[in-house]
Protein backbone atom coordinates (compact mmCIF):
# COMPACT_ATOMS: atom_id res chain seq x y z
CA UNK A 1 0.00 0.00 0.00
CA UNK A 2 1.60 3.26 -1.24
CA UNK A 3 1.16 6.50 1.16
CA UNK A 4 -0.44 9.70 -0.69
CA UNK A 5 0.51 12.74 0.84
CA UNK A 6 -2.49 13.37 2.33
CA UNK A 7 -2.28 10.26 4.63
CA UNK A 8 1.21 11.70 5.39
CA UNK A 9 -0.01 14.87 6.83
CA UNK A 10 -2.83 13.11 8.61
CA UNK A 11 -0.16 11.21 9.80
CA UNK A 12 2.30 13.53 11.00
CA UNK A 13 -0.71 15.77 12.57
CA UNK A 14 -2.05 13.01 14.91
CA UNK A 15 1.56 11.65 15.91
CA UNK A 16 2.47 15.73 16.50
CA UNK A 17 -0.86 16.42 18.44
CA UNK A 18 -0.55 12.84 20.28
CA UNK A 19 3.39 13.76 21.68
CA UNK A 20 2.21 17.47 22.72
CA UNK A 21 1.65 17.49 26.79
CA UNK A 22 -1.16 20.12 26.78
CA UNK A 23 -2.96 17.57 24.62
CA UNK A 24 -2.81 14.71 26.98
CA UNK A 25 -3.92 17.45 30.00
CA UNK A 26 -6.84 18.31 28.37
CA UNK A 27 -7.96 14.86 27.86
CA UNK A 28 -7.07 14.01 31.01
CA UNK A 29 -8.84 16.92 32.87
CA UNK A 30 -11.83 17.72 30.74
CA UNK A 31 -13.44 14.48 31.99
CA UNK A 32 -12.40 14.86 35.31
CA UNK A 33 -13.67 18.65 35.07
CA UNK A 34 -17.34 17.64 34.19
CA UNK A 35 -16.80 14.54 36.75
CA UNK A 36 -16.43 17.17 39.35
CA UNK A 37 -19.16 19.24 37.83
CA UNK A 38 -21.72 16.33 38.44
CA UNK A 39 -20.68 15.82 41.64
CA UNK A 40 -21.44 19.10 43.08
CA UNK A 41 -24.36 19.61 41.19
CA UNK A 42 -25.73 16.08 42.69
CA UNK A 43 -24.68 16.82 45.93
CA UNK A 44 -26.60 20.55 45.77
CA UNK A 45 -29.82 18.96 44.46
CA UNK A 46 -29.73 17.11 47.50
CA UNK A 47 -28.91 19.10 50.01
CA UNK A 48 -31.63 20.91 48.59
CA UNK A 49 -34.59 18.22 48.46
CA UNK A 50 -33.02 17.59 52.30
CA UNK A 51 -33.93 21.21 53.42
CA UNK A 52 -36.85 21.72 51.79
CA UNK A 53 -38.52 18.35 52.83
CA UNK A 54 -37.86 19.15 56.31
CA UNK A 55 -39.64 22.31 56.16
CA UNK A 56 -43.29 22.67 56.23
CA UNK A 57 -45.69 25.93 55.93
CA UNK A 58 -48.55 25.64 58.51
CA UNK A 59 -51.79 27.55 56.97
CA UNK A 60 -55.26 28.28 57.34
CA UNK A 61 -57.17 29.60 54.32
CA UNK A 62 -61.18 30.70 53.78
CA UNK A 63 -62.31 29.87 50.61
CA UNK A 64 -66.12 29.16 48.84
CA UNK A 65 -66.92 25.56 49.38
CA UNK A 66 -65.22 23.24 46.88
CA UNK A 67 -63.04 25.49 45.83
CA UNK A 68 -60.42 24.04 47.70
CA UNK A 69 -60.38 20.06 48.66
CA UNK A 70 -59.96 19.62 52.38
CA UNK A 71 -57.63 16.53 52.39
CA UNK A 72 -55.33 18.36 49.87
CA UNK A 73 -55.10 21.33 52.27
CA UNK A 74 -54.63 18.86 55.12
CA UNK A 75 -51.79 16.81 53.30
CA UNK A 76 -49.94 20.40 53.03
CA UNK A 77 -50.76 21.18 56.48
CA UNK A 78 -53.64 23.68 56.16
CA UNK A 79 -56.83 23.78 57.66
CA UNK A 80 -60.31 25.94 56.34
CA UNK A 81 -61.66 28.96 58.69
CA UNK A 82 -64.48 30.33 58.66
CA UNK A 83 -63.08 33.72 59.96
CA UNK A 84 -61.23 36.14 58.34
CA UNK A 85 -59.99 38.24 61.03
CA UNK A 86 -59.13 35.50 63.34
CA UNK A 87 -56.98 34.32 60.50
CA UNK A 88 -54.94 37.57 60.20
CA UNK A 89 -54.76 37.93 63.57
CA UNK A 90 -53.64 34.33 63.81
CA UNK A 91 -50.27 35.61 61.72
CA UNK A 92 -49.98 38.35 63.94
CA UNK A 93 -49.66 36.95 66.18
CA UNK A 94 -46.87 34.38 65.31
CA UNK A 95 -49.09 31.09 65.76
CA UNK A 96 -49.58 30.63 62.24
CA UNK A 97 -47.35 30.86 59.07
CA UNK A 98 -49.68 31.92 56.63
CA UNK A 99 -53.46 32.35 55.68
CA UNK A 100 -55.25 32.67 52.65
CA UNK A 101 -58.41 34.72 51.68
CA UNK A 102 -60.13 33.05 48.67
CA UNK A 103 -62.54 35.60 47.14
CA UNK A 104 -64.98 36.33 44.59
CA UNK A 105 -66.60 34.17 41.97
CA UNK A 106 -65.42 31.45 39.49
CA UNK A 107 -63.18 32.09 37.38
CA UNK A 108 -61.90 35.22 38.67
CA UNK A 109 -61.08 34.59 42.13
CA UNK A 110 -59.26 36.99 44.01
CA UNK A 111 -56.48 36.40 46.56
CA UNK A 112 -55.52 37.77 49.22
CA UNK A 113 -52.36 36.20 51.22
CA UNK A 114 -51.14 36.86 54.94
CA UNK A 115 -47.85 35.94 56.05
CA UNK A 116 -44.84 36.04 58.57
CA UNK A 117 -42.32 38.14 56.69
CA UNK A 118 -39.52 37.46 58.07
CA UNK A 119 -37.51 40.27 56.49
CA UNK A 120 -40.09 43.51 58.05
CA UNK A 121 -42.91 43.99 59.86
CA UNK A 122 -45.64 44.86 57.02
CA UNK A 123 -48.71 42.76 56.86
CA UNK A 124 -50.05 44.85 54.32
CA UNK A 125 -51.88 41.67 52.31
CA UNK A 126 -50.92 40.46 48.80
CA UNK A 127 -53.57 40.74 46.22
CA UNK A 128 -53.18 38.29 42.96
Amino acid sequence: MTRTGFGAVVQFEIVRTFRKPQFWIAAILLPVLFGVIGLVVAWSSAASSEASSSQSLDFDYVAPPGLISEQVAAAHHGSLMSDEAAGIERVKDGLLDAFFVYSGKSPGYEVAIYAQDRGSSSMAPTRS
